[in-house]
């Protein structure tokens, strides 16, 4: 309206146009009250200030760009001349074509580049004579940061071989000691930050939940000790080692293991521990079976008969899984056993025996491993040996992974592992009773990440240890799921792409889009172009390909090589689409016929799921999601079960989360001496999430999660006897 009136009465508007631009990029992870007085200070002196806010950082974790650009909307609201700049309009002052775009979208203004001192002095883009050396700059000086006369000598220079036009300004030094480090140490100890940002910043900090906690900085993903060898041939030194080592009458054991050498297409797997000389810490040993060779192998009938009548296509015998006895880690059997069946699962096996014929005892922990993934026993014994088979025609596999969602202290703290080991074993039972006698394969998230690691070190060319000074292969690595989210390949250029899968409230459909508060997939993937560099695209699992559909059109539309896809678990569907789209996929397992998958992390409430999206996002960082369990929704991907063992595993997954939960309570209350509610939410999870119960539910932040989680508990009571029912 004021504007109709203001040209009826005096004509058109004039708007004077600034001809002098400072363009201010930067994390502002938050933005302070430092980074209010550069920007004020800049438009001070003339010129129009663009604040443009990075979508990532690459060595620090950052909050989700839009919460940060919502923190500078505040922070600047009562500031004229002090804008956004648009977020569809990735801008990365290494890349010649964006400096192009840049200094064009102001239509012939005088565009200025606002930079500290310490990135004129250390960027990689200031290295060398480019194309940013001949933009204009405005140069902001820390003299906290300047510690010698050399380094004022170094500012100096850097600042000569500037090209264009140099503007030198210094930072009040009552705004010097605000750092991002101070912010978040404050927000942890709850004291009052209006001197360090925007009261208004401030409260909206608080009421959301958001840096508490935080980590920080990025971590450069290592490999473990372990190292898996797949042999083929067997040298007489090597199996007196495992003689020596592993049996009490090494004699006998070194004549049998000669005798396994004779087997048809015998194979032994060895995992090594690289930080004690190579020591062999574990080893299986498998070969062929022909159904027409069972009795030569069992000298039983009724186990040879047994196995016949059951079994189908290739038979696989794993005649032991050998742990070094000095060692009471007890994931080694359970590493060990999916490494073994991984290669069998390869090679197209689909029915594997266990029979150990080189040990008279076998420890109970060995047999619990077996059943836990989906192993039963044979209705007869060998003297007192118990052999055991199962199928793996069409296994299931889930990825071991309930605490990467927790943050430290939490996540490492003994009681909290302990609960969800005794929690895993619980979980793994209920699986199991889904497809009783069918393959449930369990895989370490660790051992999944050690193998991508290599094969991405590998493909770029560059080693798994970090060198220093810092150099990096040609290629970009981009993980699109929620694997190596955080964290950096060492040598490798590495930016997440942030993604989630949203489902509509009725359950009906769902969308993979950009995480809560992550700009749209589009943008994200603008960015990446803006490198210039081929990318390897990295996923956890790729069998359907749900997340694969979604970015790979915004790869193709933006003409960026993707040079391979590396993934963790592949399946034969997911290898199929791959050929399909004419892609290269390498994969560290390789499950031909995969049935279901789940994550253990997912099936639990707070600490996984997928977004329910109702159209707005929650009034704090809180995401609400949704489990696919009973009674959230009806479990429709697992087809083929009864619905006793679905209602079970509903359960079983409930009452997991409820004692992790409590756990976790009783540990934040030694650590912190205070209740945790659902107000701390964000204090213990990376990303903090409830169960979403309705439209205008809302939720007592003072409450523990783990209440919240009984009534869900009772809810799906309520629903037993019709589930169960036949």
């Amino acid at each position: 309206r004021f504007i109709s009136d203001y040209t009826h009465l005096f004509g058109g508007m004039h708007i004077n146009k600034n001809d002098k631009i400072a363009f201010f990029p930067g994390t502002f992870d938050p933005f302070s009250l430092s980074h209010k007085e550069i920007a004020r200070e800049i438009r001070d002196k003339g010129y129009e200030v663009y604040l443009a806010v990075d979508e990532f950082s690459w060595s620090k974790r950052t909050q989700p760009n839009l919460i940060r650009r919502n923190i500078i909307r505040m922070s600047v609201a009562d500031e004229l001349g002090i804008y956004l700049f648009p977020e569809n309009m990735p801008i990365n002052i290494a890349n010649p074509e964006d400096l192009q775009k840049l200094s064009e979208v102001f239509g012939g203004a005088k565009v200025y580049l606002v930079i500290g001192s310490d990135v004129l002095l250390n960027a990689s883009a200031y290295k060398s004579d480019g194309p940013i050396s001949s933009f204009n700059h405005i140069i902001f000086e820390r003299k906290g940061l300047i510690e010698s006369k050399e380094d004022d000598i170094r500012l100096d220079e850097a600042c000569k071989s500037l090209k264009g036009e140099s503007v030198r300004l210094v930072l009040k030094p009552e705004y010097e000691d605000i750092s991002s480090t101070l912010i978040r140490k404050n927000i942890d100890e709850k004291r009052d930050i209006s001197n360090l940002i925007d009261p208004i910043a401030q409260k909206y900090i608080y009421e959301k939940g958001l840096y508490r906690r935080e980590p920080q900085y990025k971590t450069i993903m290592k490999i473990k000790s372990k190292q898996v060898e797949l042999l083929t041939e067997f040298d007489g030194d090597l199996l007196k080692e495992l003689s020596n080592s592993y049996f009490e009458d090494s004699l006998d054991a070194f004549q049998k293991l000669k005798h396994f050498t004779m087997k048809n297409s015998p194979k032994m797997l060895i995992i090594r521990d690289l930080n004690d000389e190579n020591r062999i810490i574990a080893f299986s040993l498998f070969h062929l079976v022909k159904s027409s060779s069972l009795y030569q192998e069992f000298k039983h009938d009724g186990v040879s008969e047994y196995i016949r009548e059951n079994s189908m296509g290739r038979i696989i015998m794993i005649d032991g899984l050998f742990l070094d006895p000095r060692r009471s880690d007890g994931t080694y059997s359970q590493i060990l056993l999916t490494e073994t069946l991984g290669v069998c699962l390869k090679k197209d096996y689909s029915y594997a025996i266990y029979y150990n014929k080189f040990k008279e005892h076998e420890t109970p922990k060995l047999h619990e491993t077996l059943t836990l993934n989906g192993f039963q026993r044979v209705p007869y014994k060998i003297g007192n040996k118990s052999v055991f088979v199962v199928k793996m025609i069409s296994p299931s596999i889930i990825t071991l992974d309930a605490s990467k969602s927790i943050k430290e202290p939490y996540q490492s703290h003994p009681m909290v592992q302990e609960r969800i080991g005794e929690a895993r074993k619980k979980l793994l039972k209920s699986l199991t009773r889904l497809y009783p006698g069918h393959l449930m394969l369990s895989f370490d998230r660790n051992m999944i990440y050690d193998k991508m690691i290599e094969m991405i070190c590998k493909e770029n060319g560059v080693g798994v240890d970090p060198v220093y000074p810092k150099k990096t292969g040609e290629n970009m690595c981009v993980p699109f799921g929620k694997v190596l989210n955080g964290q950096i390949v060492p040598n490798t250029v590495t930016k997440s792409m942030h993604t989630e899968r949203y489902f509509e409230p009725f359950m009906k459909t769902n969308e993979m889009k950009a995480y809560p508060y992550y700009v749209e997939l589009e943008n994200q993937v603008k960015i990446i172009r803006s490198f210039n560099r081929p990318v390897f695209l990295i996923d956890d699992l790729l069998h359907k390909g749900y997340r694969f559909r979604a970015v790979n059109p915004l790869f193709e539309k933006e003409n960026i090589e993707v040079k391979k896809i590396i993934v963790g678990i592949l399946s034969g569907r997911g290898k199929e689409l791959m050929e399909i789209e004419n892609r290269d996929v390498e994969t560290a397992y390789f499950i031909p016929r995969l049935k279901t998958w789940f994550n253990e992390n997912s099936l639990y409430p707070f600490l996984g799921g997928d977004t329910l999206w109702r159209g707005e996002y929650h009034e704090r960082n809180m995401i609400p999601s949704v489990n696919l369990i009973l009674p959230y929704m009806s479990p429709y991907y697992i087809r083929g079960a009864s619905k006793q063992a679905v209602y079970e595993l509903s359960k079983t997954c409930l009452e997991n989360a409820y004692e992790i939960l409590t756990t976790i309570e009783e540990v934040y209350q030694i650590v912190n001496e205070r209740s945790f509610t659902m107000a701390a939410l964000a204090e213990v999870f990376m990303s903090p999430r409830f169960p979403d119960h309705g439209r205008d539910m809302h939720h007592d932040l003072n409450l523990s999660p783990s209440t919240y989680l009984l009534n869900d508990i009772e809810a799906l009571e309520k629903l037993k006897r019709i589930i169960t029912e036949k």
